[in-house]
């Protein structure tokens, strides 16, 4: 799991099964991220906290004026939870991160 410090301030949080957080840029896109799930929890609870977790973070978003939201996951359940929502495949990406 990321530290909590790497958490933005926007996220939508079902208590005891999942997570997901909006990643807010300095222009109108922002991206998705940082799902998380409790493996403990059954595959169906899991599945529809991340379809509540992605109705609301699309409400958020619009409400902050984000005009796109991108989402990135090599995890199959999230990839079928994004096609399930309507995102287009925008192709594989390879992620660098560096801690400062």
């Amino acid at each position: 799991m990321p530290p909590v410090w790497s958490f933005p301030p926007t996220g939508v949080i079902v208590p005891d099964v999942a997570c997901g957080f909006l990643l807010k840029m300095n222009n109108q896109c922002a991206i998705m991220d940082f799902f998380i799930s409790n493996p403990e929890a059954s595959k169906e609870d899991r599945a529809d906290a991340f379809d509540l977790i992605v109705e609301d973070l699309e409400l958020s978003a619009k409400e902050a004026g984000i005009k796109m939201l991108l989402a990135n996951s090599n995890i199959a359940a999230i990839q079928e939870m994004a096609q399930k929502h309507n995102y287009s495949f925008a192709g594989n990406f390879v992620h660098f991160m560096k801690e400062l």
